[in-house]
């Protein structure tokens, strides 16, 4: 009895056992973080759109609230140094949107960021940081009040002066409450701008309702914020506000809230240029100024920063969106973009600026108007002489150059044989072959033009110092004068005995003349006793050697 009471027993011990590690894994599937909250908690985002306004001797948070249950409230972190050491300035989570730090110094930067704390005090990141510095009003001279300052001025209008002075000074709009002949409240404005103190201008009387609403708008302009514009009485200025406040915040869906349709253009074009974003631009109306549309102002604008194709739709005005495709078409190389202007003098220049930048001539054969296109071959064979191009221009005098300017680029002469003015082939002809020190060349200059031709053996000649090209040479004068250089160069009049050949206008042996111009050009007296006719020689000690 007793064994089958211990068996049962054990059997029971060893059930709950297993019972215990069952319920304990299932716990740990419905709360795998542990806490046991049940894992139903969600993560909290990092608050957004936290601004920072400055007050008298503090700064007042303000953030988007969080809606959601796991929230317990948010935690405030505050650093004199940018983008670090925060530390908290709050004992519990702040469970509204808003927080005034006091008692802060003046002249000093603080820098914010909040985080959302959960109800198991789990907090998000950090927010966006943002800064800003407290008012601080000065005390004043002590024990010198303004009335003791004041009354000693001999007029009203020059306490009314001190008055104002003092209270500007010193931000005490009480004092601006002693004045009596100035304005009081023109004091007022000034200390409320100075404090960014909205209450203070309500101070001004309605009656004075411009000044009041500049005091707002001076405000709200310095601080960003559009809740000062809708203190403006004036729809216009309130307007205007509100523009400037959306635009230096970039944000697009406060310009729609603007109900005067200039000042919400003036808004959106200033979001579209400081963000260069075409779209943007795109939403300002289709009124149009003196010199065009406003929008078409705005998208040329963002038009020098950036350039796509889709943008150039957005444009009203004919001329401007041409204007787009072409800037665009030669920024990214593509006549089809060029071609999508409906003004084909704008398409075929566009394509021109592509062809002279690309220097391919085969983009010319895309231009419609034959001037043009005559002005794209020729600059882009200016560009990259080429014989494709050059073919393609119909002027003889500009295709030969152009033939001539291929030749000289390329150093081939085949280049050359399909310029047709004779003049400027056998130039080109002459200048590649010294160029190339190839006295083959030389014979392909024309016989006629045999000046020019002994120019090219002459100069082949003696830059390379081959006395053998001299002997091409057909003119007497350019014969001695090929020997006479190469024998200087060498320092060897000898060279002028190989100076032999025949010229019948001669008097002497040609190798004569050589020794005579060698002489000349080295005072070598040498040289001078080589010459063979007797007389000749006299002459070259006499003269040739001074």
């Amino acid at each position: 009895m007793k064994i089958v009471y211990y068996y049962c027993m054990k059997k029971i011990i060893l059930f709950l056992i297993v019972l215990t590690i069952i319920f304990s894994g299932c716990l740990d599937i419905l709360d795998p973080s542990g806490d046991g909250d049940g894992g139903n908690e969600t993560s909290l985002s990092a608050p957004v759109n936290l601004k920072a306004t400055p007050k008298t001797n503090s700064i007042e948070l303000n953030w988007e609230p969080i809606k959601n249950k796991s929230l317990k409230g948010y935690n405030i972190y505050r650093s004199l140094n940018q983008g670090k050491d925060y530390g908290k300035i709050n004992s519990y989570p702040i469970t509204e949107s808003t927080y005034r730090d006091n008692d802060l110094t003046g002249g000093l930067t603080y820098y914010y960021v909040i985080t959302a704390v959960s109800v198991s005090d789990k907090e998000s990141n950090y927010s966006t940081e943002v800064n800003s510095i407290p008012i601080i009003i000065n005390d004043g001279p002590k024990n010198k009040p303004y009335t003791e300052l004041c009354e000693k001025e001999l007029t009203q209008l020059k306490t009314d002066q001190c008055l104002n002075d003092y209270a500007i000074q010193y931000n005490d709009i009480s004092a601006c409450r002693e004045i009596q002949e100035l304005s009081i409240d023109n004091c007022v404005k000034e200390i409320a701008v100075n404090l960014k103190n909205y209450d203070s201008c309500k101070e001004i009387k309605l009656k004075n309702i411009t000044l009041r609403d500049d005091c707002f708008y001076d405000i709200a302009v310095s601080l960003k914020d559009s809740g000062g514009c809708s203190q403006i009485i004036d729809s216009t200025k309130s307007n205007t506000c509100n523009a400037i406040v959306a635009a230096s915040e970039n944000s697009i869906e406060a310009c729609r809230k603007i109900s005067v349709v200039s000042d919400r253009d003036l808004c959106f074009e200033a979001i579209g240029v400081s963000t260069k974003d075409f779209v943007v631009c795109s939403y300002i109306s289709t009124a149009k100024t003196g010199t065009g549309f406003k929008r078409d102002a705005c998208l040329d604008t963002v038009l020098t920063e950036i350039k796509e194709e889709t943008m150039c739709g957005y444009y009203l005005g004919t001329d401007s969106k041409n204007n787009c495709y072409s800037e665009v078409g030669k920024d990214k190389k593509n006549p089809l973009i060029c071609n999508k202007s409906t003004d084909q003098n704008i398409s075929d220049h566009c394509i021109k600026s592509i062809a002279v930048e690309e220097q391919d001539s085969d983009y010319c054969l895309q231009i419609i108007q034959s001037e043009v296109f005559q002005e794209c071959v020729i600059e882009v064979g200016e560009a990259n002489p080429n014989k494709d191009a050059c073919e393609l221009i119909e002027n003889l005098a500009t295709k030969d150059n152009c033939f001539y300017n291929t030749a000289k680029s390329t150093q081939k002469d085949l280049y050359c044989s399909y310029v047709l003015d004779n003049e400027i082939r056998d130039t080109c002809y002459d200048e590649l072959a010294v160029e190339l020190n190839n006295e083959d060349l030389c014979s392909k200059i024309r016989l006629l033009n045999s000046n020019l031709k002994n120019h090219c053996y002459s100069n082949i000649a003696i830059n390379s110092l081959n006395s053998s090209l001299c002997e091409n040479l057909t003119g007497s004068t350019q014969y001695i004068d090929c020997y006479n250089n190469i024998a200087v160069s060498l320092t060897d009049y000898s060279l002028c005995n190989s100076a032999d050949k025949y010229f019948p206008k001669l008097i002497y042996a040609t190798s004569d003349y050589c020794f005579y111009a060698y002489a000349e050009d080295t005072n070598n007296a040498n040289a001078c006793a080589e010459i063979r006719n007797i007389g000749y020689r006299t002459n070259c000690d006499t003269n040739a050697l001074g």
